[in-house]
């Protein structure tokens, strides 16, 4: 496999990282952690090598979050003896519940990656979801070397990325506020042939909005435009001016979800809508009420810079409908 086409700042990673060589199916990858070391594949024992910390960790994360129902496999797993679907399934679970608990991911991911299937003497762990979820876990705390890290192993160990891993490592370089390294990363999924999603151009927005790159951010929005992943409406409804700031009304593909959108891609579109002459004092914006409240306060920011007063309006009760806002 070829890294050539690796961001350029980031090439030299592939000889300081990762072994890339075609015989070496365990390449290994140069952690944080001295006890982060790969298994001598060319064994193919039939059954685990235990970093002490890592199986109990994952015996920690089967009574934390997964109930009795796992206890089996647990079993079966520290004794050598994995059922290969069942390991994948229970650990890949396991790590996308440790959120920002890095250790306890890396933990299970360790010893997954330590699993022999008894049936055919293959490692386990060759799983696109697998390195995915551990990505994710660093990505949700910035953590952008780690996140980094993961991926590469994950190119060495001949796993191909799919656009949720490359939306986990760029929602790391996002939350970090790296623009560039992000920016590099997303070069990188294109070349690859991989389309981006409604993730992906909702971190990118969010990583130029965030290191105040305005026109980046605003190329951005058209190139999702352009690649029909926002409905061109951009969730504006010109016979009721009213503008919709929920996934299922700015999003292709999205019919069914009520959530609303990244804050950052809300100010943008508000930015484009408004510099199209599309908004206005009458203008309705139906944000309702998510998560921390950041997306009604952000629309309520964008209409006071504006120079509008925003109030919410009365329902058809007349009660006040806390997830709209109007201008008075």
């Amino acid at each position: 496999m070829s890294f050539s086409l690796l961001p350029a700042r980031l090439e030299h990673v592939q000889s300081s990282k990762v072994d890339d060589s075609a015989s070496n199916e365990g390449a290994s990858l140069k952690s944080r952690r001295p006890d982060d070391a790969e298994p001598e594949v060319g064994r193919r024992a039939r059954g685990h090598r235990f970093q002490p910390y890592g199986r109990g960790e994952l015996r920690r994360q089967q009574g934390a979050v997964s109930g009795a129902r796992h206890a089996p496999i647990v079993d079966a797993f520290v004794a050598g003896q994995p059922d290969e679907l069942a390991v994948l399934k229970m650990t890949g679970s396991l790590i996308r519940r440790c959120g920002g608990d890095l250790l306890a991911a890396d933990a299970g991911m360790r010893e997954l990656r330590r699993a022999v299937c008894p049936h055919t003497g293959r490692f386990v762990v060759r799983d696109v979801h697998m390195f995915t979820a551990v990505i994710s876990a660093h990505a949700k705390v910035g953590d952008v070397e780690g996140a980094r890290s993961w991926f590469l192993h994950m190119l060495s160990r001949r796993v191909s990325p799919n656009v949720v891993t490359y939306n986990a490592l760029i929602s790391a370089y996002e939350k970090a506020g790296d623009a560039q390294g992000a920016s590099e990363w997303f070069e990188y999924m294109l070349k690859q042939g991989i389309r981006p999603d409604f993730v992906t151009c909702t971190a990118m927005i969010a990583v130029f909005e965030r290191t105040h790159r305005w026109k980046e951010a605003a190329d951005q929005l058209n190139d999702a435009l352009a690649r029909g992943i926002l409905r061109p409406s951009l969730g504006y409804d010109d016979r009721r001016n009213s503008l919709d700031l929920h996934r299922s009304a700015v999003a292709t593909g999205e019919a069914s979800s009520r959530s609303g959108i990244n804050p950052c891609l809300a100010r943008n579109i508000f930015r484009a809508l408004l510099a199209q002459g599309r908004l206005d004092e009458r203008t309705v914006f139906i944000v309702g009420r998510h998560g921390d409240d950041r997306l009604r306060q952000t629309i309520r920011a964008c209409m006071e810079a504006a120079g509008w007063t925003p109030r919410h309006p009365l329902d058809r009760h007349g009660r006040i409908n806390e997830g709209a806002w109007v201008a008075m």
